[in-house]
């Protein structure tokens, strides 16, 4: 697919929904949020705290923070890291629903996406070749 490359973003209404993980001449896999593979670098904007988004398989990824002490609670807004080279910053990934205080290392979250996966009709993919370019 003339254009497409892997690592590309793929957008929905609403936010984020994965990466392009290959591309043929004719079609390109993308590794949806919810993928078990899928690890991305995310943070919570109101306080702060950085954390990896790792996929579980359904609509609702774990959001694993960094940090042991959180002030993330439900309700709060979820987006792509400022900090990342892999994604572009402060993309909208979805919302916290539930919070695990007591995960190990770290507390933990549900988060609920905010592009509903399963019933999207159309995607829209940003290069990141041109988000690295100055």
């Amino acid at each position: 697919m003339a254009g497409l490359a892997s690592g590309d973003v793929v957008l929905a209404p609403g936010g984020l929904v994965g990466r392009i993980a290959s591309v043929t001449p004719t079609t390109a896999l993308v590794e949806l949020l919810t993928d078990p593979a899928s690890k991305v670098g995310v943070w919570v904007p109101r306080t702060g705290e950085h954390g990896l988004l790792v996929g579980t398989g359904t609509a609702r990824p774990v959001l694993r923070f960094l940090d042991r002490d959180t002030r993330a609670r439900a309700g709060d807004l979820v987006t792509t890291s400022p900090a990342s080279t892999l994604l572009p910053p402060n993309v909208t990934v979805g919302v916290v629903q539930r919070l695990d205080p007591q995960g190990t290392p770290a507390p933990e979250a549900r988060v609920q996406l905010s592009a509903p996966i399963e019933a999207l009709d159309w995607v829209q993919v940003r290069s990141m070749a041109h988000e690295a370019t100055p």
